[in-house]
């Protein structure tokens, strides 16, 4: 995870309870603000976007730029049977991988 824009969080892969990796699809969580409840929604990427193969124990940043515009890093982490050594960079703006390996 890692922080991301306007306060929210960005999380992004991972493994659930059965530690059944789960897809490698971003998420923002933003925090409640004046009593609400906190909102979680996907990120939208682009339907043709080559996206990175699930994984687990990953390293995410994330950076906010001029105009709102912001990109995430997501490097390393553990396919279940290797471990990885790439490095894939999240465009928010418009919305879409890119393979840095």
């Amino acid at each position: 995870a890692a922080v991301g824009p306007l306060g929210g969080l960005l999380v992004f892969g991972g493994v659930d309870q059965a530690f059944e990796f789960q897809e490698a699809e971003p998420w923002l969580l933003k925090a409640s603000t004046h009593g609400a409840a906190a909102e979680l929604r996907q990120v939208a990427l682009r339907p043709d976007a080559k996206r990175p193969p699930p994984r687990a124990c990953g390293g995410l940043c994330a950076s906010v730029g001029a105009a709102a515009s912001w990109e995430a890093f997501a490097f390393g982490g553990f396919d279940g049977q290797h471990d990885l050594d790439e490095l894939w960079r999240l465009d928010m703006t418009p919305c879409g991988f890119a393979s840095r390996q």
